[in-house]
């Protein structure tokens, strides 16, 4: 089941990538991609997960940093896949299924769920189904 959810992510991942200049779904800094957007690409892979690998256990975590800056991924059966990893310096790749990165030193996970009014589930799904996201 792993190496099949690492393929979603990284079929999600160019979805992603090519969005960024289509807009096919704009959601919240889209157009950034990867930059800034970890909350809503979280939140978008968690929904995707959810509907296609409701067995996997999957939660979108949020890290802070000692200037309460937060960052945002999911763990999945205990792996991290962090879609956005990319944006940060010395990383050159999103993270697909790693038992550990490095940005988890640098941003504490923390209690605190996300905001989920940022992207619609509703509107996910109808998408996935529609086969936008190539999930």
């Amino acid at each position: 089941m792993i190496g099949d959810i690492r393929q979603s992510a990284s079929n999600l991942v160019s979805f992603f990538k090519q969005n960024k200049m289509t807009e096919i779904y704009p959601y919240p800094r889209s157009y950034f991609y990867p930059e800034g957007c970890c909350e809503s690409v979280s939140l978008i892979f968690n929904f995707l997960m959810k509907a296609e690998y409701p067995s996997a256990k999957a939660r979108v975590v949020r890290g802070t940093n000692t200037k309460h800056e937060h960052h945002f991924w999911l763990e999945i059966e205990g792996l991290i896949f962090d879609l956005t990893a990319h944006q940060f310096e010395n990383i050159e790749a999103p993270i697909l299924g790693e038992k550990s990165s490095p940005l988890t030193r640098e941003y504490e996970p923390d209690d605190e769920e996300p905001g989920h009014d940022l992207v619609s589930e509703g509107t996910i799904i109808q998408l996935h189904r529609l086969g936008v996201f190539g999930f």
